[in-house]
This record gives C-alpha cells, structure tokens and sequence, in this order.
C-alpha cells in the first residue's frame, strides 16, 4: 500500500473484502496517490490523476444545479468505476465487478469517504 495511516489501509482492506470490489485507491484532488491499489495493468500516475480530474470536471459541470455531487459511475464493458468525494483534500475510487449490486457497494463506500476525509 503506503504510508497511510493505520485506519486508512483497514478501510481500503475492508472495502476490498466486500464482494464485488475489485480494487480500492485514495488520491488527493489534485491527482496523488495516497493508498490502496489501482487495478492491473492500469498505470498508476495515469488512473489517479484522470479520476481527480474526472471527478472535478463533474463537480463543476454540475456546479449549476444546486446539488452536490453525491458519485460517479463509471461503466465499462466488464466492470465498474465508483468516484466518491472524500471532503475537500481526497477521493476514494473503486474498480467493482459488472455483476455487483453498485447501490450497496456505493453505500460502503461512502462511508469509507468519511474516514478518509477524517484521517487529510
């Protein structure tokens, strides 16, 4: 993993052994890698910096509508990306298999996003 803290590297492992999570990523908005795994054979300066860009380009793309940007999903041909916002310092991303129930997992991961945000 990383440096991250203890409780950060226990939620990133907790989430992964939840079925249908695949693989488990903290990046700083501004596109660094702080913990977890981005899935293989995914370059990993390339996926955290696109997914912090990705996931501020919706917020201001949606900045208009009053609401806040609860997630992304990300559907690709035989998986799944989730964007949760973790505050204002870090995002947690998820590599989800097609098949998973996404509503529940999105729920896990959320509040994942709040430990992350607790621990920036």
């Amino acid at each position: 993993m990383s440096g991250a803290s203890p409780e950060l590297e226990q939620g990133i492992d907790a989430l992964k052994a939840v079925d249908g999570i695949q693989d488990v990523v903290v990046i700083t908005r501004s596109g660094m890698f702080l913990a977890g795994n981005v899935p293989k054979p995914a370059h990993m300066e390339t996926f955290v910096a696109m997914f912090a860009i990705l996931l501020g380009s919706a917020e201001t793309a949606t900045s208009e509508l009053k609401g806040e940007l609860e997630e992304i999903i990300v559907n690709l041909e035989d998986s799944t990306v989730v964007v949760v916002s973790a505050g204002p310092k870090a995002l947690v991303v998820a590599h989800v298999d097609k098949s998973a129930e996404i509503k529940s997992l999105v729920d896990d991961i959320t509040v994942f996003s709040t430990t992350v945000e607790g621990n920036m």
